[in-house]
């Protein structure tokens, strides 16, 4: 990641960093005329999770993709090449969610269960893959949530040919957070074989003014 990408990430960080603290900035309307987000952010359609308040950011800064579950689908990439291309957003981040229905409803029901939910059932069945994962592994729902953004950040690279090459290029770095609903901080997940898993307790500790966060590294295949 260049000085770009640490400026851009850095916002959001301090952005939550003010959230947490009660401490948010006066909110202005200049770009009402035209947007220039510096960030994508992929997310869940959850009510909870709303980035603008998350970040502490003005209205234009954010390019906001919601769906339930912060599943990555061909519209949803469509959205984000968009933004890539001609806005050109240099930042991508898929934001899951501590208590993600979507995934919870993965995880507790079974696959035949999955066929009868109308079209539910197109977006549990991007989440069925890491959910099925972190299951084989004797992991625990905190754990799916986290597989599953890690397993959207991997659709992106390898179905978006457009995000495939501006990473290539340095010009667009791809990471994965999450938010806790719990106290408000967001945790940056360490996507390489090298880093220490998160589990569930890393993001719902109430006790963590600011949690600790962690550069990974953006997902190629």
């Amino acid at each position: 990641m260049d000085n770009d990408m640490d400026n851009e990430l850095g916002k959001l960080l301090k952005g939550n960093e003010r959230y947490l603290m009660q401490q948010q900035c006066a909110k202005n309307f200049e770009c009402m005329s035209k947007q220039k987000p510096f960030a994508i952010i992929v997310t869940c359609s959850d009510s909870r999770v709303v980035p603008e308040l998350i970040f502490d950011v003005n209205i234009g800064e954010l390019f906001v993709i919601r769906i339930a579950g912060n599943v990555v689908g061909n519209d949803v990439l469509g959205s984000i090449e968009y933004a890539v291309k001609y806005l050109h957003v240099p930042l991508i981040v898929v934001l899951g969610h501590e208590g993600c229905g979507a995934v919870n409803a993965v995880w507790d029901t079974s696959p035949c269960e999955h066929a009868n939910k109308d079209n539910i059932r197109h977006i549990l069945k991007k989440i069925k893959k890491p959910v099925n994962k972190v299951k084989e592994k004797d992991g625990n729902i905190g754990d799916a949530i986290i597989e599953n953004v890690k397993e959207q950040i991997t659709t992106i690279m390898t179905k978006s040919p457009i995000c495939a090459e501006f990473v290539d290029k340095n010009k667009l770095t791809i990471i994965g957070m999450i938010y806790s609903i719990s106290n408000g901080g967001i945790t940056i997940i360490p996507n390489t074989n090298t880093d220490k898993s998160l589990t569930h307790a890393d993001f719902v500790d109430t006790k963590k003014a600011a949690p600790q966060v962690t550069q990974i590294k953006t997902l190629k295949n």
